[in-house]
């Protein structure tokens, strides 16, 4: 057998990296059902004796059961590349269906990106983030942040980093199949501003054929400019686009209204029955939704030259936690007191 391609290590390394503590046999093969593998604890345990020899998981004792390694979490996240075609695709629909958040009650799960910047630089990305969520091209106007060597969800910040959450634009997906909406993502894009207003899709990556977020590839990729698209009303921002039954429409206005009330925007625009959106053409019964990527503010970190880490669908984590902007502000307003009295 050839590990590198197995699928079940596939599975088996997927459950131990979004684990937040160690697992054993036993509560891996019942977290591995859910991507749709059926193994036995003790078929688990013969593949992780594997997975322990190529040095890709570690044995903590049978009481505590098994981590999966740095060297597990680079192969996961290259070598099993043609194992991951459709991934992301996979993973809007898995945590859509996961999400237990009402929009009504304000309360539950939303799913949040996680991205990372050093801590020397905090105050600096926080003077860009801010005017692109002032702008509406972030998911929302909340956040999240959190130092080094705590946790975010189920991620282990590095000592020396600062964390950012924003919300993931699949919130929106989880929040209208909770109204009994289905959503279809199509694809994610470049999306050109001109004079504030969205124009058209300049580049796209479909959702069914990657194996990560088109938002993460454009940012490192030097393909953005959110900033100066917040700044000065032209450029090019994250977006997805996205399909709802065209029965729908007036259902998906009202929880737009919603979404923007409670400070949960982002929903750009929802086009006409079986009418193409920015000319992008749609099935006939079906109707085009544009939703701006949630990991925009840290877009325009990168265009003006401060490192980041994104990971976008990071964790399900709780709403109540998340911080409104005006936070960051508050933030932003104290780092710059105190480099003035220095």
């Amino acid at each position: 057998m050839e590990i590198k391609t197995d699928k079940n290590i596939i599975a088996i390394l997927r459950a131990l990296r979004e684990a937040p503590r160690p697992l054993g046999g036993t509560r891996v093969a019942r977290q591995i059902q859910s991507y749709g593998i059926n193994l036995s604890p003790r078929a688990v345990r013969y593949y992780l004796a594997l997975t322990d020899k190529a040095g890709f998981t570690k044995n903590l004792g049978n009481k505590r059961g098994r981590i999966i390694t740095p060297e597990g979490r680079k192969e996961l996240n290259s070598a099993f590349v043609m194992s991951k075609i459709g991934l992301i695709a996979s993973m809007i629909d898995e945590l859509s269906y996961k999400m237990d958040f009402s929009l009504a009650k304000l309360k539950g799960n939303i799913v949040l990106n996680i991205s990372t910047i050093q801590a020397e630089n905090f105050p600096k990305a926080l003077a860009y983030i801010l005017p692109v969520f002032h702008k509406g091209f972030g998911m929302g106007q909340f956040a999240v942040i959190r130092e080094g060597g705590s946790q975010l969800g189920n991620f282990s910040i590095p000592h020396g980093s600062i964390a950012i959450g924003t919300l993931c634009s699949v919130t929106i997906n989880g929040v209208f199949l909770k109204a009994g909406i289905p959503v279809f993502s199509r694809f994610g894009g470049l999306l050109e501003i001109k004079n504030g207003q969205p124009v058209r899709f300049t580049d796209i990556i479909a959702y069914n054929g990657s194996t990560l977020d088109p938002l993460e590839i454009f940012i490192k990729g030097q393909m953005t400019s959110v900033y100066q698209a917040a700044r000065l009303g032209c450029g090019l921002i994250g977006a997805s686009f996205r399909e709802i039954p065209a029965a729908a429409i007036p259902q998906a206005e009202r929880i737009k209204k919603k979404l923007i009330k409670t400070g949960l925007g982002g929903i750009l625009m929802i086009g006409r029955p079986g009418q193409a959106l920015l000319d992008i053409p749609v099935p006939e019964g079906k109707a085009a939704m544009i939703v701006v990527g949630g990991l925009n503010p840290l877009a325009a970190c990168e265009e003006n030259g401060i490192k980041t880490h994104n990971l976008a669908m990071g964790t399900l984590f709780d709403f109540k936690e998340l911080l409104p902007t005006s936070h960051l502000e508050q933030l932003l307003g104290k780092e710059q007191q105190s480099e003035r009295e220095n």
